[in-house]
């Protein structure tokens, strides 16, 4: 917990959230960006604001949800699709994850390769 006004610092595992909740044993009490960024529905509640960064900077894909680069990690990070998350999860299943055809599952994890 943090004293009023007081910010936690960024996590070291800023992007991936999977590794972050395996470290931390899901008891974080660092910075993430929040996934919705200035389309989150819950901005303006202080204790959400105390652990997630709202990036508001990101421009408008033109294409918004119909677009084809959805499942593009470094695009959905720089451009807003409406009220798809920004950020992309890591799937813990990666390459071996048995939801990759469902759309809905794609639109909210990434599945690297790597």
């Amino acid at each position: 917990s943090f004293a009023h006004g007081q910010r936690a610092r960024r996590c070291r595992y800023w992007r991936d959230t999977n590794e972050c909740r395996s470290a931390y044993n899901n008891k974080c009490d660092y910075l993430h960006p929040c996934r919705y960024g200035a389309h989150c529905k819950e901005a303006t509640d202080r204790e959400h604001c105390l652990r997630f960064v709202h990036v508001r900077t990101r421009g408008t894909c033109q294409h918004g949800t119909a677009c084809n680069q959805l499942e593009d990690a470094r695009h959905r990070a720089t451009y807003s699709h409406g009220s798809l998350p920004d950020v992309l999860i890591v799937c813990r299943d990666g390459a071996a994850c048995t939801r990759r055809h469902d759309a809905k599952h794609r639109n909210s994890y990434r599945h690297d390769l790597s």
